[in-house]
């Protein structure tokens, strides 16, 4: 995955994680895709585990809510 400025582009390609973002359970992950939950503030209530570029997670995580938006509008191509 390729984030910039807060654009995500998503490729097979790759060398390895720079970060690793990991929430406790699916709802928490599925409301930070919806933008419902912070990733800061999960963090600090032990809902979510990042390491690696911790900079680099928090942009990651910030940009979940376009991934969302982009995966559902993929999603509703593919049933139309």
């Amino acid at each position: 995955m390729r984030v910039d400025d807060g654009a995500i582009t998503l490729s097979p390609k790759g060398k390895g994680a720079q970060c690793f973002v990991a929430t406790q359970t699916d709802e928490d992950l599925q409301r930070m895709l919806r933008g419902e939950l912070n990733v800061v503030t999960a963090t600090l209530q032990g809902r979510v585990a990042a390491s690696g570029d911790l900079l680099l997670a928090v942009r990651v995580a910030g940009s979940l809510p376009e991934l969302g938006r982009l995966c559902n509008a993929a999603r509703e191509r593919k049933e139309s």
